[in-house]
């Protein structure tokens, strides 16, 4: 019955290393390079190109497929390779259900000095004072103004073509900067953020995640974008004789009672400024001695440098950092200088994520690579077959046990596959 409870958890995060690697069913990936083919991959490409590359590794793939999973996997083979590594390496893995403080925290985890006992001590400060209600009225506040950086950023790309851009492109960057200018006077409209604002709204269910994390079935279950269909139920609801005359104006001149093509082009801006509320949210709440985030984490690699070892960041979920993705992601794109450790850092992401379209053409700037999980083709005729195998993983492993399991598996041999066992039962 120990070995059962040890090794078949109901969430696979709560597994030990080496039961997951007893159980763990290889995926298939598929290479994809910069102006190059794609081609078929293992995880163990994943695995010798993170050991030999100081760039992010971006793995994309549709929700579901295992993508943390796989960042998990790549943690326990870091965490079991030889001693050198174990002694060198600093790895810190952010899983997708933790909170924003406990994020910050892995983050300084096992660091020593006063620069990071204080950034401790900040990150509790804030922790313990927030609410959820309070952060998502501060995400809100903050919304319209990145709607208005977004037409800014526009305005001046325009201004900076030498030649005027094709008809298609020009099209749509003057639609980008006049939703832009309407959008704000909805976004501010007191009966408008009251729709927002809703305890079952994304914007809530963001700032519920920032301050308590979630369980894998909560991340599963809960929407964190503003979708098509929730935008229409929150348009149909005002009565837009309640709405400020500047709200009634900017549906008018955008059309978006009745167009869904403009109704979707609304939503895609106001996620937008969504993430970029979060972010300007955390740049205001979170200042450390040492100075923002980024001062903070060219502190870690200093320290880390003099320690003589290499720091290496696993993103199960970019979703999950949306708060810090844009600070961070420039912590993990800056070119290593003298008075800084080595870097290596994987990030996983859901295909279509917002945040990492943005910065897409960035990070492949210097990623060159983009690794993408295949989703499984099961078939009426091995599905079973999968099924079985799977339930037969976990039995087998239980039948040795977690602490057998630990001295089976020959880890820096990469033999992970462990005997089958073969005992016949009795009645």
């Amino acid at each position: 019955k120990d070995n059962i409870l040890d090794c078949i958890e109901t969430e696979a995060e709560e597994l030990s290393d080496h039961t997951l690697l007893a159980v763990h069913d290889p995926m298939h990936l598929t290479k994809l390079p910069q102006n190059d083919n794609p081609s078929k991959a293992s995880e163990d490409e994943i695995l010798n190109h993170l050991m030999e590359v100081e760039r992010p590794i971006p793995i994309v793939g549709e929700a579901g497929v295992g993508k943390s999973h796989l960042i998990r996997w790549l943690h326990a083979k870091l965490k079991t390779q030889n001693v050198v590594i174990k002694d060198k390496w600093q790895i810190v893995r952010l899983p997708k259900n933790s909170s924003l403080r406990q994020t910050l925290h892995l983050l300084l985890k096992g660091l020593d000095g006063d620069v990071f006992e204080q950034a401790r001590l900040k990150v509790d400060e804030v922790g313990d004072s927030l609410k959820e209600s309070e952060i998502a009225d501060l995400f809100v506040a903050f919304m319209a103004h990145r709607v208005a950086d977004i037409e800014l950023d526009t305005e001046n790309e325009l201004k900076s073509f030498t030649q005027r851009p094709d008809r298609d492109t020009y099209r749509a960057m003057c639609e980008r900067v006049s939703f832009a200018k309407n959008l704000p006077n909805l976004i501010n409209d007191v009966q408008f953020q009251l729709e927002l604002l809703s305890e079952s709204g994304c914007i809530y269910n963001i700032a519920t995640r920032w301050i308590r994390g979630a369980s894998d079935k909560k991340l599963y279950d809960t929407v964190y974008e503003l979708s098509l269909d929730d935008f229409g139920t929150m348009l149909e609801r005002i009565e837009l004789d309640d709405l400020s005359l500047p709200a009634r104006d900017a549906i008018k001149d955008l059309r978006l009672k009745d167009d869904i093509e403009q109704r979707q082009k609304a939503v895609n801006m106001i996620n937008e400024s969504i993430g970029g509320a979060t972010q300007t949210a955390f740049q205001r709440l979170f200042q450390f001695n040492s100075g923002n985030f980024q001062d903070l984490f060219k502190e870690i690699r200093k320290h880390l440098k003099q320690l003589g070892r290499t720091l290496v960041i696993l993103v199960e979920d970019m979703a999950a950092i949306s708060a810090i993705e844009n600070v961070l992601i420039d912590c993990l794109l800056e070119e290593r200088q003298e008075d800084l450790c080595v870097l290596r850092s994987v990030i996983a992401v859901t295909r279509g994520y917002a945040g990492y379209e943005r910065r897409k053409d960035t990070i492949l700037s210097r990623a060159r690579i983009e690794w993408k999980i295949d989703e499984s083709n099961d078939t009426a005729q091995n599905i079973e077959k999968r099924i079985v195998d799977f339930c037969s993983r976990y039995l087998n492993a239980s039948r040795f046990g977690k602490s057998q399991l630990s001295e089976v598996i020959k880890l820096e041999q990469h033999e992970e596959s462990i005997p089958v066992w073969k005992e016949e039962l009795s009645e």
